[in-house]
């Protein structure tokens, strides 16, 4: 927000380069007003945002305040997410069930076409391994559609980053 920095989402803009956006629940507002001040900024929330999963059974209102941040973002601009990084803010031997109503989220506030899956490898070793945070990624999916799962597993990445 500082104008200082402004010069440089007006050159990704120009550009037309994409801004990975990665900050923290508290970080919300500020990149809401980023992205409506650069209305055709290419814009990914990466990780989700990181939201405190750990901190879900002590602090209720993390998860109503980061999902009212999320919902604004994709409801009130063009962005997408990056399913991912959820794992590191969860406890250590997280479930699919304590990732459930991050991803949810997510997933019904953006939907497939602006959701994309990562991985945050090497990153998620943190709380494990690559096919651990896929397969959960998988079951989080699964209800979708092939064509929504086929999105989010790669069909949304390649368009937003314009890789073919």
């Amino acid at each position: 927000l500082r104008p200082d920095v402004q010069w440089a989402y007006e050159a990704l803009v120009d550009l037309d380069l994409t801004f990975d956006a990665l900050g923290f629940s508290r970080h919300l507002a500020n990149f809401l007003t980023i992205i409506r001040r650069y209305p055709k900024l290419r814009v990914v929330v990466d990780h989700c945002m990181k939201p405190q999963i750990r901190d879900h059974g002590t602090q209720k209102d993390e998860l109503a305040f980061w999902s009212e941040g999320m919902k604004r973002i994709a409801g009130e601009t063009g962005a997408f997410c990056k399913l991912s990084g959820i794992v590191t803010e969860a406890e250590p031997g997280w479930t699919v069930a304590d990732l459930e109503p991050y991803a949810r989220v997510v997933l019904d506030a953006f939907g497939a076409d602006r959701v994309m899956w990562g991985s945050d490898w090497p990153v998620s070793r943190l709380r494990g391994e690559y096919g651990d945070w896929h397969s959960a990624a998988e079951k989080l999916c699964a209800y979708l559609s092939d064509s929504d799962r086929a999105a989010i597993f790669g069909g949304t990445a390649t368009r937003f980053y314009r890789l073919m």
